[in-house]
């Protein structure tokens, strides 16, 4: 990239957000350009224990509780993506303590965490940041993943690409991104998923997949795979937590479900952010999209029948 020139740090931190989001990713164009390689590689292996421990003690300040309701992990001497689930939150906190291993954390869209504690935070432990609109960014952040994982290091990413706001999906349709980059690398994946209720957080860590098992399929069809595994390890936490019936998840549960997760919105996160980031399968429409033209409608004796309650 050319007339590019690095910034020191007063003078990013009198940047807006904007001309903040467009200088990393030109850093991180140049850098990639220059065949720069990822920095401090040894230093964060060496402090991972220290900010898993400042992770344990920030969570036991805010009387948060965390339980790990399985580990079916192997280790198979070989590099992880850990691939998670992603309600917001605290998750990320959350699912690095309980996983321990040193991972980079792959984030999309960062805006003020390129200035605030928790950025701050992301740095010192390993991150990977992506423009989500951005074609040339989103491939420099897979092959700097890949790269992180040639290194024998780890990766956690969450593959829905946005927080789950579904009042019916335990798992968002995912993105290919972490077969394509296993199968590059040579890495296992581990699935994740986590849940909270109100302090109190379940995660469930799944077995090891070697997508190399799967040759003869498709990276859609593995994926798919991997999602059902996904859903699975959430539905196990709703069985194991077992707070209410199917049956009393009415209208006031739901609102109260979507309030506590737009609580937890940060860093300019909102739901609409979420619906433009998540993955879009075309063969599936969405029943807000199928019933659009309703609104369209001008009631009469004619179309009454479209209103009728089904039992």
């Amino acid at each position: 990239m050319e007339n590019f020139e690095k910034k020191k740090m007063l003078e990013i931190f009198k940047m807006d957000i904007e001309e903040t989001v467009d200088y990393f990713t030109k850093l991180r164009q140049y850098n990639y350009e220059n065949n720069n390689p990822i920095e401090l590689v040894q230093f964060r292996r060496k402090i991972h224990s220290l900010l898993i421990n400042a992770i344990k003690i920030d969570r036991m300040l805010n009387k948060e509780s965390i339980t790990i309701l399985n580990d079916r992990r192997k280790n198979n001497n070989k590099p992880i993506i850990y691939t998670a689930t992603h309600i917001g939150g605290q998750d990320i906190e959350r699912i690095a303590e309980a996983i321990k291993d040193h991972s980079y954390i792959f984030i999309g869209d960062p805006k003020e965490l390129y200035k605030d504690l928790a950025g701050l935070i992301l740095y010192l432990n390993g991150v990977i940041y992506i423009q989500t609109d951005n074609k040339i960014d989103r491939k420099i952040g897979k092959e700097r993943s890949i790269e992180v994982l040639k290194n024998n290091d780890n990766l956690l990413i969450f593959p829905e690409a946005a927080w789950n706001f579904s009042d019916n999906k335990p798992v968002l349709g995912l993105f290919n991104g972490a077969v394509d980059m296993a199968l590059k690398a040579n890495a296992d994946i581990v699935p994740v998923a986590i849940e909270q209720y109100n302090n109190h957080y379940i995660v469930n860590i799944g077995e090891n997949i070697d997508v190399n098992n799967y040759n003869d399929l498709s990276q859609t069809e593995q994926t798919k795979i991997l999602r059902d595994q996904m859903a699975t390890l959430r539905w196990e936490i709703w069985e194991n937590a077992g707070i209410m019936k199917r049956e009393d998840i009415n209208d006031k549960f739901m609102k109260q479900y979507h309030d506590n997760i737009q609580a937890n919105l940060v860093h300019g996160y909102t739901i609409e952010e979420a619906n433009r980031t998540s993955f879009k399968d075309k063969n599936i429409i969405e029943p807000k999209e199928a019933f659009a033209f309703m609104e369209d409608i001008t009631p009469s004796k004619e179309n009454a029948f479209l209103y009728r309650k089904t039992k």
